[in-house]
């Protein structure tokens, strides 16, 4: 009786230990299926995250600013303009970006002792030399390339370099007055028809292309830009003119 008793007891601890250990099983299968529904879960919002990152790849955001402008290999002072206008940034990589500013540009400059010709009556045209204030409005349009050349949590500084078209829209140049005008003993060729006493020829603004490039600093929804632009061609006929504009932007 007594081993039929301590056998029955052996069995019933089997079993009960095999029961013990299905259970257990179960329960580190449920565990690691919690562990991994809340990884699943946890990815979902880094996918989320990620995601919404990626809209921010595509920046528009409102720029305003100064610039100052002076005619290359011409004497006279740098005079102040201002700009302003909407630029589009799209990041192509973590790097590289493309931005796109369109934007409304007041070119300022005071050339001085400009190289010009005085057609005469009595058929001669003597050189002179006149001092000009030019005032031309820009709408602009450039394809800048953007290059990070470094890059912390809150702030980063990018390298900025390409082309641009101009579009003239608004001459407020002032005329040129007789005090304005050097007329010297310099003849220079002749003429057989009477015209003005200077020649204003010049007087019309150009467009055309031009050449950017300066480096941007980016804190937050703020971006800072400093510029130098090249315009390569003869503005209003006189020479080629550049520029240094300072604008400050914010996103939208």
């Amino acid at each position: 009786m007594t081993s039929k008793f301590l056998i029955f007891s052996f069995v019933i601890l089997l079993i009960a230990a095999s029961i013990s250990g299905q259970v257990w099983k179960s329960d580190i299968t449920n565990l690691n299926k919690l562990s991994l529904n809340e990884n699943g879960q946890q990815k979902e919002l880094d996918d989320k995250s990620s995601s919404e990152k990626q809209s921010k790849k595509a920046i528009y955001f409102l720029s305003a600013g100064i610039n100052f402008s002076s005619y290359l290999q011409e004497e006279g002072d740098w005079q102040p303009g201002y700009s302003i206008g909407l630029t589009f940034n799209f990041e192509v990589s973590k790097k590289i970006s493309i931005t796109l500013p369109f934007s409304y540009a007041r070119i300022n400059a005071a050339p001085q002792n400009v190289e010009g010709k005085s057609y005469s009556n009595d058929g001669y045209i003597y050189k002179t030399f006149v001092d000009r204030e030019i005032s031309v409005g820009f709408i602009e349009f450039p394809i800048l390339v953007s290059y990070k050349l470094f890059s912390k949590t809150k702030y980063d500084l990018s390298y900025l370099l390409g082309p641009g078209l101009i579009i003239a829209v608004k001459d407020l140049s002032k005329s040129v007055q007789p005090e304005d005008v050097t007329i010297t003993d310099e003849i220079i060729d002749t003429h057989d028809f009477p015209l003005d006493p200077v020649d204003t020829r010049f007087t019309i603004p150009n467009s055309g292309l031009n050449l950017s490039t300066g480096i941007r600093f980016h804190l937050s929804r703020f971006y800072i830009d400093l510029l130098y632009v090249l315009y390569p061609y003869e503005i209003k006929a006189i020479n080629k003119l550049n520029s240094i504009s300072l604008k400050l932007g914010i996103d939208i």
